[in-house]
């Protein structure tokens, strides 16, 4: 196991609040073995408040783009889950993080499962928009 570098240290408490620090980190290729950090679910509680608009992304949409019954609560179903992945994703980083402390690959099977997750709700998402887009009504 290796400690991380005084810079590298220094860019992640500096980044923590960001969303998309987890992400960040593991493209930059750092092999996170052991996070040092005092306040680290301070932190977290932090980064878990600043995402909490993302719980009415659901309301705006289902409102946006109402259609029928089956396409609001499509809509609707899509948008809480994507709000809930967006406030328990940072914890679950987190949690792999410290879990996954002395196992590095495992840490990396994680983070690609999430990152397939990310690119599927994305295009689950997108390709919904775009059917509706150019279906008549």
């Amino acid at each position: 196991m290796f400690a991380l570098n005084e810079k590298v240290t220094d860019q992640i408490k500096a980044n923590i609040s960001s969303a998309s620090y987890f992400t960040d980190v593991i493209k930059c290729g750092h092999k996170i073995t052991k996070f040092e950090h005092e306040s680290f679910e301070t932190e977290m509680e932090h980064l878990r408040a600043s995402l909490k608009p993302f719980n009415g992304v659901s309301a705006i949409l289902s409102f946006a783009m109402p259609t029928n019954q089956s396409d609001v609560m499509g809509l609707s179903f899509f948008t809480s889950i994507l709000s809930t992945y967006f406030l328990i994703t940072p914890l679950a980083y987190g949690r792999v993080i410290k879990i996954y402390n002395s196992n590095q690959e495992a840490m990396r099977d994680v983070v690609e499962i999430m990152g397939m997750l990310e690119v599927y709700i994305a295009t689950s998402f997108l390709s919904r928009i775009v059917a509706k887009l150019f279906t008549p009504n």
